[in-house]
């Protein structure tokens, strides 16, 4: 019975040190993962935004063209209107 035992606790340190040891792994390969991730994001920050092959070519938004313009009619200011501020004074907020 005493042998019994031993070769049970045996297996038991054995798990145990099978264990930390995936531990180790699983860590060294999060911290490569973590590595790569950042590497590609740096790489990827540098790339330009791509531009659609109609967009004219210009030093900067003042060479820009536009196009379509949508929203604005919805935006009136002036007298007579308020303020989202002024709104909400409105319904005791």
């Amino acid at each position: 019975m005493v042998v019994g035992a031993f070769v049970v606790i045996d297996l038991i340190f054995s798990s145990v040190y099978f264990s930390v040891q995936c531990c180790k792994v699983a860590d060294a390969a999060a911290s490569k993962v973590t590595a790569l991730d950042e590497s590609i994001a740096a790489r990827l920050a540098k790339l330009p935004n791509l531009l659609a092959d109609g967009v004219p070519s210009g030093l900067s938004e003042d060479d820009n063209e536009q196009v379509l313009e949508w929203g604005t009619e919805a935006r009136k200011m002036g007298e007579g209107y308020a303020w989202h501020d002024e709104i909400a004074a409105g319904f005791n907020g």
